[in-house]
């Protein structure tokens, strides 16, 4: 059996970009059963690099920015509201920075696995 096998192909746009919302919505329910473990925010970048690998860049932009106002809402004192005290915005605003960084080292990733599968079938 090879180690490396052909990467499959990328499911319809509506696939990925659904998975990138329901990523999100399982992760959030998680992360809001599991608050008082606290690190929410790990859990909630999660999303972005399950999306990443299985949907490409753009749904996982969408991960991470499905994300943010989540992680504001539910876990961002003061609780349940849209207000954003200003020592809070820093924070918010590297979240979804973190999310693209992430999705983008797992596309890199899974590219670059990809670039070996032809090379190591045509080394046989």
């Amino acid at each position: 059996m090879p180690l490396l096998t052909p990467p499959s192909p990328r499911p319809a746009a509506p696939a990925r970009y659904g998975l990138a919302s329901l990523s999100t919505l399982v992760v959030l329910g998680v992360a809001v059963a599991q608050r008082d473990l606290g690190h929410e925010e790990i859990l909630l970048l999660v999303p972005s690099a399950i999306t990443a690998w299985y949907g490409g860049i753009g749904p996982a932009i969408l991960a991470s920015v499905l994300s943010t106002p989540a992680l504001d809402y539910f876990f961002v004192p003061p609780l349940y509201s849209w207000s954003l005290p200003a020592d809070r915005i820093p924070y918010i605003a590297v979240f979804p920075l973190s999310g693209f960084g992430i999705g983008w080292l797992t596309v890199s990733l899974r590219r670059a696995e990809e670039s070996l599968v032809p090379r190591a079938t045509s080394s046989r």
